[in-house]
């Protein structure tokens, strides 16, 4: 019996450990866990504001070639990144889009928040099209397409899921890095 409440004592630990994700609606991203939040929230108590915002920028300098230009930073106030992911979302297995994107990282004592990330999705064939969040028209030379269609209904899973994908990395990126230990090297 002792055993079953160790594991059960593990499994609730372990799944209050892991990193909050986003999901992509026709709306935007949303809390998965919670949709009405366009918001993430990562807590880490222990930690003060000071080092929540440390950690996370620490992070965040590993994420881009050149993090000077890619991070803007109110200092342990706000973080907004502005980043590019060359070919990085497949509407299809013919079309890969550049992504420009954006994010905000706010702080407080013990916690950290990323707001939703707003994206633009571009490729260059023999003319430049536009992957929108949600395209309800008809485009005659495909310059418009949209991931979500009439009625919010998707159009392009493996879109959403490069998405999600990208930014659920990121977050859970940061998540480990503001719940890890010290270096201690």
């Amino acid at each position: 019996m002792k055993t079953f409440y160790i594991l059960a004592i593990l499994l609730s630990l372990s799944a209050s450990a892991q990193a909050p994700k986003f999901e992509l609606t026709a709306q935007g991203f949303v809390n998965a866990s919670d949709p009405e939040q366009n918001y993430l929230v990562i807590e880490s108590p222990e930690l003060d504001q000071a080092q929540v915002y440390k950690k996370a920028l620490t992070y965040l300098h590993t994420l881009y070639s050149n993090p000077d230009e890619a991070l803007s930073v109110i200092e342990n106030e706000q973080i907004t990144v502005d980043g590019y992911a060359p070919n990085s979302v497949h509407r299809n297995g013919m079309h890969v889009f550049d992504m420009d994107y954006n994010y905000i990282l706010k702080f407080k004592d013990g916690k950290l928040r990323i707001d939703a990330p707003t994206f633009e999705l571009t490729t260059f064939t023999d003319h430049k099209q536009v992957l929108h969040l949600v395209w309800t028209k008809f485009s005659m030379d495909g310059s418009n397409l949209g991931i979500y269609g009439k009625k919010d209904r998707l159009k392009s899973d493996r879109a959403k899921e490069d998405l999600e994908n990208h930014f659920n990395a990121i977050v859970s990126g940061i998540f480990e890095a503001i719940n890890s230990a010290g270096d201690d090297w």
